[in-house]
């Protein structure tokens, strides 16, 4: 017995085998091509389902973004305690200008820096910059305007007892997280402080 395709050859369906018994060629061909398949796809749904790795996988997608993330916290963290810090130092250098005690640029440098507690060693005129006017009343000050980290203008005039004055002072703060340096394309961030006062008369 066999079967006749229409332009194709003569294949037989079945054979008779030495014991008497029917075989089918075509149908054990068929057979090792559909357990081929039915593999194939178990080992498809294996890997799918498979979970090696994966926390590896996530970590290397969401890894750096949450790195980066925490480095930008501990940076803002850093640039608000040296505000807070640059405060201060201003604060306590201010009232020596205010008592008569400090009459010029350095020494009120000096005075600000060494308040500026653990920073006090980064702290230097090379970036702190100093801003000092003064008059009769607080209207007729003008204040410094701060562009790409630098003052518009360094004059130090406190003026004589009783005087109204008032002082900035900027700090460039260098990043303590050198890939933010990278993304801002700075390697310094400006803080700017400042405070008015009545000099009392001393």
């Amino acid at each position: 017995m066999s079967i006749r395709a229409e332009g194709l050859l003569r294949i037989p369906a079945l054979v008779a085998t030495s014991s008497g018994h029917l075989s089918c060629p075509f149908c054990r061909v068929r057979s090792v091509l559909l357990d081929a398949s039915r593999r194939s796809a178990a080992m498809g749904r294996k890997f799918i389902q498979d979970r090696h790795g994966v926390t590896a996988l996530e970590f290397a997608i969401v890894g750096p973004a949450f790195l980066l993330l925490i480095l930008g916290i501990l940076e803002l963290g850093v640039e608000m305690t040296t505000q807070m810090l640059l405060d201060h130092s201003l604060d306590v250098a201010a009232r020596q200008v205010q008592i008569g005690n400090i009459t010029n640029s350095a020494d009120f440098v000096t005075s600000v820096c060494g308040n500026f507690s653990v920073l006090a060693s980064r702290c230097s005129s090379s970036n702190l910059q100093v801003y000092a006017t003064s008059g009769s009343s607080f209207s007729s000050l003008a204040a410094a305007t701060m562009s790409n980290g630098k003052l518009s203008s360094t004059a130090y005039s406190t003026g004589t007892a009783g005087s109204d004055v008032l002082i900035e002072v900027m700090y460039n703060r260098p990043y303590l997280v050198g890939m933010l340096a990278s993304v801002t394309g700075k390697t310094t961030n400006p803080l700017l402080s400042s405070i008015a006062f009545q000099s009392e008369p001393f």
